[in-house]
């Protein structure tokens, strides 16, 4: 059994625990702190999710960090991701192995593999694009299906 905590600020702040993983039956491991985090895992193990919604369509895919609201929110059976960053990985459905750090850098990947973004907005419209790194501010933003690319800081150098 898994508690989700958050917190309700109305006339005083009260912190109030919840149990939200609801559909848990065989998974083991996981921690999920936040609103919905982590609410629909059944088997998936090892997770980590921290902030409302966070891995909240996680069924069963295991080793997954996500940190910020609605990170890594739609996985269901993607594995070994990190998410740091609010709507990080947002629609990541079965990728694999992917790194997103900064708010909404890997939007809108859903089976794309091995890809490394950091910087808001990194790689934002990759979805089924493999072994790419996005390094700085909206680096590789409108990439979507392209393989093996590498930018650093190339939003700047568009300018």
């Amino acid at each position: 059994m898994v508690i989700s905590l958050y917190l309700q600020i109305l006339p005083v702040l009260t912190l109030q625990s919840e149990i939200f993983i609801i559909t848990n039956t065989t998974g083991a491991f996981n921690t999920a702190v936040g609103y919905k985090s982590l609410e629909y895992n059944t088997i998936g193990h090892s997770n980590t999710a921290f902030g409302s919604s966070s891995l909240d369509n996680n069924t069963t895919g295991n080793n997954n960090t996500s940190v910020g609201a609605a990170a890594l929110s739609f996985n269901t059976i993607g594995y070994s991701n990190t998410a740091l960053g609010n709507t990080a990985l947002y629609l990541n459905s079965s990728g694999i192995s992917n790194t997103s750090v900064g708010t909404s850098s890997l939007l809108v990947n859903t089976t794309g593999n091995y890809n490394t973004a950091v910087g808001e907005g990194s790689l934002n419209g990759n979805t089924t694009a493999s072994y790419n790194v996005a390094v700085g501010y909206h680096s590789l933003f409108a990439n979507t299906t392209g393989d093996s690319n590498t930018a650093l800081d190339s939003y700047l150098a568009q300018q």
